[in-house]
């Protein structure tokens, strides 16, 4: 179906998921379990970040719906296939969600926020 993985020394997640399953929220309800348990599981976790190419709305809005607050800067980057840094979009998780996660999305999602 697709993969998901977590960087454990920054507590970065990433993911893919295969065409045929998208829009099902598979990959939200994968995301939140990942970051239950790196919160669980992984000492000293306080946040998940997540970062993708800027433009990137379906992986934008995974995060969303997994509970990522939108902390995209003027200067936030993400790695590119061939090891340059490229213009990104990011956001973080706490254990808890942030009150204003979802509305923090607007900026990027427009009116899919």
């Amino acid at each position: 179906m697709g993969v998901i993985s977590l960087r454990a020394a920054g507590r970065e997640v990433g993911y893919w998921l295969g065409a045929e399953h998208r829009g099902s929220a598979y990959m939200a309800e994968a995301v939140g379990a990942v970051c239950a348990w790196a919160f669980d599981e992984l000492p000293e976790t306080e946040t998940v970040t997540w970062r993708a190419n800027a433009g990137n709305v379906a992986s934008a809005m995974v995060a969303r719906a997994a509970g990522f607050r939108n902390t995209t800067t003027a200067t936030t980057t993400a790695p590119g296939r061939d090891g340059v840094e490229l213009q990104g979009w990011s956001a973080e998780r706490g254990r808890t969600r942030a009150t204003d996660a979802a509305e923090s999305w607007a900026p990027l999602l427009g009116d899919r926020a």
